[in-house]
């Protein structure tokens, strides 16, 4: 127990008297002096009172809540000192306001480190920061994808690279896995991808014809597509073959003596040797799924369309269960038939036949037996694999990929399957394997940054390229983005939904205070830390030196892209044919090209060349007056150059090179969208769909 002296002071004319008494205190405040009275333990004091250092009750510090939000493809986790957060499992914590808190980030394996976001910032692992405000805090840290070595850029036989995703971002409808383990995928715009060992190659097909099925016959691979393309494959080299009939063609299966292959109108190829001779058929439906079980070829389609042949002719299968089903699979398991359709169920050959799964799968795509029993894939929300070993219990080792899936192929021990955006899946036993990596989320925009490029799009997706490596990150909020712009490899600008303004500095990307709510649609850097940025309602924000400025778009329409070609020449075009103009003091209507249509891309290298995409037209200014041209039937979305050189993009991987007065179309390899492109000197990079990163030597 404490004894404390307390000094009373009365003053008697000039002369105080000091009075010393001694007291034993204990608990609380003085209710005559309202003075802090002294303790022993917290115990002593009052409610919101701890017993202080010097042995008095005092009030305790505030405290506020810190939480993390991890961001990005990645994985890691984050702790705090002083000890609280342990994020993993534990990711908000209350601290003491005013008092300094370090976070320390430790990316997983096979991720990055991409920066911190909002609350915090740091360059490195740690970051340090001190609460000052009586509120929550919520810091966000980004963890990206970055495996030890990425797989290099696969180029396709148009000579364009896959950066993201790789090896590549086709869609792949099937997949054949030879007994050695070699694996052929095959998809859109002739695509096939050829898997030995762990290197991954693209092979020149000779087609740009969509192919959809694909099967081990022989020692060979055996690939059909759209209008009865048919193809082989055999040590690495693709070689067509001639079908005799122009149906597009959707499977094929070994037989005993060759191949058959299925198609649109009913369509029944069989293959002897290398020659292709049709089938008598009995329906005009499209058959989608062909296989064997039993002795028996088995081939199915639309409208429950079921075929079946023991030997030279093809009979008509019926069950109550059949009818308006889209078949699109079957397979055999215990020398029973299973047939699978896109409405999510799986039948079972008896008589009659049984309906065993499933209830949660809406569309199944391919199906297969293998050494593990029956795998099936999909989707539901997103893509969905399922695995049975005894045809009656299913499970779902993965529902809700971020890529649907379209095939499957099995040898003994080792299966995979493909799907959207290139996507590739192994499984060995255990859990199923992803085989290619990178970011599969749209993107609406592309920028030279340095050697490399910068790209952002949906959900909040940025990504940039360093050495050859693609790092992705995810914006906190993750807002959609719609354009970007780079003034070097160590700043770049991303503006999006919601007034989002994102600048990376050089290790990380950080949210800028917009000062409006609006979707920002486009984005021009005049320089370092000057930047233009308009959205919708005739928006103009200006950043400089990191502040944002609002200032009139002289229009009130939604305004979806800026461009400059100096800092006092700057054109915004946007919707409803909208151009408008700044001169060095503010924006102002100007002649606008003779259409209605959005204006969605602008480019130009003097104020008398400026180009603009509205539509399937793309207009030049000449400084007196517009021309008009028509590259294509189908919308462009985006239009760039460097020096003389003019290019545009658009839907379904279009690509366009303006030169001398007309414009040529350009073969990409891909039918994913594209909203943009960017040069340098020596580069074109496009971006779209998927996460469509295509980069080509200029």
């Amino acid at each position: 127990m404490r004894t404390l002296l307390h000094k009373l002071v009365f003053s008697v004319g000039m002369s105080p008297t000091v009075l010393l008494l001694g007291s034993m205190l204990m608990g609380g405040c003085g209710t005559q002096t309202n003075q802090a009275v002294g303790c022993n333990t917290d115990a002593d004091c009052g409610s919101g009172l701890y017993c202080g250092m010097t042995g008095q009750c005092i009030p305790k510090p505030k405290s506020i809540a810190v939480t993390i939000t991890k961001l990005g493809d990645g994985a890691g986790s984050v702790k705090s000192s002083p000890v609280g957060i342990d994020c993993g499992t534990t990711c908000t914590a209350s601290f003491e306001l005013g008092k300094a808190i370090t976070l320390t980030a430790s990316a997983e394996s096979g991720s990055t480190l991409s920066g911190w976001s909002i609350g915090c910032t740091g360059t490195g692992a740690t970051c340090t920061f001190t609460p000052t405000l009586d509120e929550p805090v919520q810091v966000a840290i980004n963890f990206g994808i970055q495996p030890p070595s990425q797989p290099p850029a696969l180029c396709n036989e148009q000579s364009f690279c896959w950066e993201n995703p790789r090896p590549q971002g086709n869609v792949l409808s099937d997949v054949a896995v030879l007994p050695s383990g070699e694996v052929w995928a095959v998809g859109a715009v002739g695509t096939v991808v050829r898997r030995v060992g762990t290197t991954f190659g693209l092979l020149r097909s000779g087609t740009t014809q969509n192919l959809q099925g694909a099967a081990v016959v022989g020692s060979d691979v055996v690939m059909v597509g759209t209008s009865g393309t048919v193809l082989r494959g055999a040590s690495g080299v693709v070689s067509g073959e001639t079908s005799g009939v122009l149906q597009d063609l959707y499977d094929v299966a070994p037989t005993s003596t060759g191949a058959i292959a299925v198609g649109a109108g009913g369509r029944i190829l069989r293959r002897s040797g290398v020659a292709w001779s049709s089938d008598t058929s009995l329906t005009t439906q499209t058959l989608r799924g062909v296989g064997s079980s039993g002795g028996e070829l088995w081939a199915v389609g639309d409208a429950g369309t079921v075929l079946a042949n023991a030997g030279s002719s093809w009979r008509v299968v019926s069950d109550p269960l059949f009818p308006t089903k889209t078949f699109s699979a079957m397979a055999s398991l215990s020398g029973s038939a299973y047939i699978a359709a896109q409405q999510g169920e799986i039948l079972r050959q008896a008589s009659p036949w049984s309906r065993i799964c499933c209830g949660n799968l809406p569309d199944i795509r391919s199906m297969v037996s293998s050494s593990f029993g029956l795998i099936a894939v999909g989707s539901t929300v997103g893509g969905a694999i399922l695995q049975s070993s005894d045809g009656t219990n299913w499970s779902t080792p993965i529902n809700g990929a971020q890529t649907l899936f379209y095939g499957v192929g099995a040898t003994t021990g080792e299966a995979w399957a493909v799907g959207e955006s290139g996507a590739m899946y192994r499984y060995t036993g255990g859990a199923w394997s992803p085989q290619t990596i990178g970011s599969v989320r749209s993107l609406r925009g592309i920028s030279v940054a340095g050697q490399g490029f910068v790209a952002a799009g949906l959900s909040g997706a940025l990504l940039r390229s360093v050495s050859g490596s693609v790092f992705s990150a995810t914006a906190s909020g993750a807002p959609d983005f719609a354009a970007v712009s780079a003034v070097s490899a160590t700043e770049s600008w991303a503006v999006g939904d919601g007034g989002a303004i994102y600048r990376f500095d050089g290790s990380s990307w950080n949210k800028v205070n917009s000062g409006t709510g609006v979707a920002l649609r486009g984005v021009w850097a005049a320089g370092s830390d000057d930047v233009w940025a308009v959205g919708d309602a005739g928006t103009v924000i200006r950043i400089k030196n990191g502040s944002a400025a609002a200032m009139s778009g002289g229009t009130t329409q939604n305004l979806l892209a800026v461009w400059g070609t100096s800092a006092s020449d700057i054109w915004a075009v946007g919707a409803a044919g909208t151009v408008v103009r700044y001169s060095g003091t503010a924006f102002a209507p100007v002649t606008a090209p003779a259409t209605t249509k959005a204006i969605t891309s602008v480019w130009g290298n003097l104020s008398s060349n400026v180009w603009m995409v509205a539509g399937p037209d793309v207009f030049v200014w000449n400084g007196n007056n517009y021309q008009k041209y028509t590259p294509s039937g189908t919308d462009l979305y985006g239009v760039a150059g460097f020096g003389s050189a003019l290019y545009v993009v658009g839907s379904k991987g279009q690509l366009h090179s303006y030169s001398g007065g007309s414009f040529t179309p350009i073969e990409t390899g891909t039918r994913n969208n594209l909203y943009s492109i960017a040069l340098s000197s020596s580069t074109m990079y496009l971006a779209g769909d998927g996460g469509t990163v295509l980069s080509k030597a200029r």
